[in-house]
């Protein structure tokens, strides 16, 4: 209002960078509640960026948020039944994302977490770049969705901070990690396809119940999941593999390119039942059945995915049967 200049280059903007402080937002909300007077204004951040944004199209990057509360506000018993600072709301980003999402490279949001851990407990991004540094806890939080996400989180120790009660994570395609630890004491289901290359992986989930890994090549492994029940593993090799005691696994599914090495990496596993394997493309199967009964040796289902039997008989003709079921001469194998 203030510049002709800036109402003539408005249209143009690319790049908003609208943070509120919070220490403003508390003391004008007080002065409101203590007076009685109806001509005080607490502004909302909402309708201030609404109003920024109703014009724009070629907007670039979008940075909205309150800036980090004092320790003080942050870890006290704080009580606002509002939401003018809760800018993940649904409903608020549906009215203006779809408008500028064309052009969009970056977006930013940041709640207050007071309004915005009131009824949250699902949320699931995609398609973003997130920097997760002094993001505020989510402790309501018990599902996300992460997909096509780059993560400025390469040891997910922010991640673990913020999201203390998961228990249904999905990481889908999630870049930007190096030496990523899943650390969730409650979490019972994960999907986590891992884009990049990292050294190690390391997943410590006492209550885990379920978990799907998928990534490339790994330098290491380590699995700390006593409960899981479901386990699927899908990668290219494997260096190393690291597991404290399955108590109570029942079903494994093994995608890898080179199975035998995969077997032979992993430690005997007894409460196993149902047994799947499967091979990516331009792998190979070339195992044998005594190798797999002593990793797996009370298995009641074993199925071979298309491309594994396939391979697998092809290999046995080659070497004979005795070849294929293996050298021991107690052993004694069977296929239903």
């Amino acid at each position: 209002m203030a510049s002709k200049t800036f109402i003539s280059v408005f249209p143009g903007l690319q790049f908003i960078n609208l943070q509120w402080r919070l220490k403003w937002y508390l003391e004008s909300r007080s002065s409101v509640l203590s007076s009685s007077s109806s001509s005080r204004f607490t502004p909302s951040l909402k309708r201030v960026f609404l109003n920024l944004v109703s014009n724009l199209s070629a907007l670039e990057s979008v940075r909205i948020g309150v800036e980090n509360p004092p320790l003080d506000v942050l870890n006290a018993d704080v009580e606002d039944d509002g939401d003018d600072l809760h800018i993940t709301d649904e409903g608020f980003v549906k009215e203006w994302l779809p408008r500028v999402s064309g052009a969009l490279k970056l977006l930013s949001l940041s709640d207050f977490w007071v309004q915005s851990s009131q009824n949250l407990i699902e949320l699931e991004l995609k398609n973003a770049w997130l920097a997760v540094q002094n993001m505020n806890a989510m402790p309501m939080l018990t599902s996300l969705t992460l997909e096509l996400i780059r993560l400025d989180d390469k040891n997910l120790t922010e991640f673990n901070t913020c999201f203390p009660n998961l228990q249904v994570l999905n990481l889908i395609d999630v870049r930007g990690l190096k030496m990523p630890m899943i650390h969730l004491l409650n979490l019972k289901t994960c999907h986590w396809t891992v884009t990049d290359s990292p050294s190690y992986i390391c997943i410590i989930a006492p209550n885990l119940l379920t978990l799907r890994l998928e990534c490339r090549s790994p330098y290491a492994i380590y699995i700390e999941a006593p409960l899981c029940y479901n386990l699927h593993l899908a990668l290219e090799h494997l260096n190393g593999f690291a597991v404290k005691r399955f108590q109570k696994l029942k079903n494994v599914q093994l995608e890898c390119s080179n199975i035998r090495s995969l077997i032979r990496k992993l430690h005997r596993l007894e409460t196993v039942e149902t047994l799947t394997l499967d091979i990516r493309a331009g792998g190979n199967s070339k195992f044998n059945l005594e190798v797999l009964f002593c990793t797996f040796p009370n298995i009641t289902s074993l199925c071979f995915k298309p491309r594994v039997w396939s391979e697998f008989e092809v290999w046995c003709g080659d070497i004979g049967l005795k070849g294929c079921l293996g050298q021991g001469n107690n052993f004694e194998g069977r296929i239903d």
